[in-house]
């Protein structure tokens, strides 16, 4: 399995405030894309301390013995995440209120376990884009219920408000499931999603260029529409060695 991942400030933010895990170990896969919440307090140190924490309980892993006992070791490692920022938030003012949106991908021999908090996303690809995740967002609720459309939820002006965070609250609800064999698995803050439309981010995945070009492509796309936000992916693609 090939797999490349890359972060961009864009040309308005004055920070990074995504972070992002891509790890091999035990024949598994680990990825994962933040994006600290703008409007709290030190998004960059949440979506910072959220990677740091996977990255140590990642370091701790031994062998899988099945697909369930991955699920759980998942679902454990978020909720450790969330604990350390959220304590974090709590006992340092400088943190208050901080949080960050979190996808993560665990991919291996058994299958692949994939787990949502907030409005990044996964998708997947076989012959056409499909997004696996959903959103955590108000206006993903708006469109849920029928109160409003797909393109109004694009331009409405709470598209950026979140209902789910990593570090808000101690009883964290999170989406965790596993998904069926794709040829390639997309992770991305909404600085490529929501800017750039997704048969555009379908048409790079279908090209011919290496897995390194097809990351550093969506990025471009992104800051070509304005980079108005940071950008952050994680591309995993069936077949030959990573970084190729």
């Amino acid at each position: 399995m090939k797999f490349y991942g890359a972060t961009d400030q864009g040309k308005v933010r004055q920070k990074n405030q995504d972070a992002f895990l891509l790890k091999e170990k035990c024949n598994w896969v680990f990825s994962a894309v933040c994006d600290g919440i703008g409007g709290g307090k030190a998004g960059e140190v949440a979506s910072t301390m959220t990677i740091d924490s996977l990255n140590a309980q990642i370091d701790q892993v031994s062998e899988f013995a099945n697909l369930a006992e991955a699920k759980s070791w998942v679902k454990s490692a978020v909720l450790e995440a969330n604990r350390t920022v959220l304590m974090a938030s709590i006992h340092e003012d400088a943190y208050a209120g901080m949080g960050t949106t979190l996808v993560f991908v665990v991919k291996g021999p058994l299958g692949t376990v994939c787990v949502n908090v907030g409005d990044s996303r996964i998708y997947g690809m076989n012959d056409h884009l499909v997004q696996l995740s959903t959103d955590h967002s108000y206006v993903n609720d708006l469109v849920r219920l029928g109160k409003i459309t797909d393109e109004q939820a694009k331009v409405h002006p709470f598209r950026n408000m979140l209902t789910n965070a990593i570090g808000i609250t101690n009883s964290l609800s999170m989406d965790l499931f596993d998904v069926e064999a794709y040829k390639q698995i997309l992770l991305s803050s909404d600085g490529l999603h929501g800017y750039v439309e997704e048969s555009k981010i379908e048409e790079v995945l279908k090209s011919d260029k290496s897995i390194v070009k097809k990351v550093d492509s969506l990025v471009q796309l992104a800051n070509d529409m304005g980079g108005y936000d940071n950008v952050t992916l994680i591309l995993l693609e069936e077949g030959g060695e990573s970084n190729v």
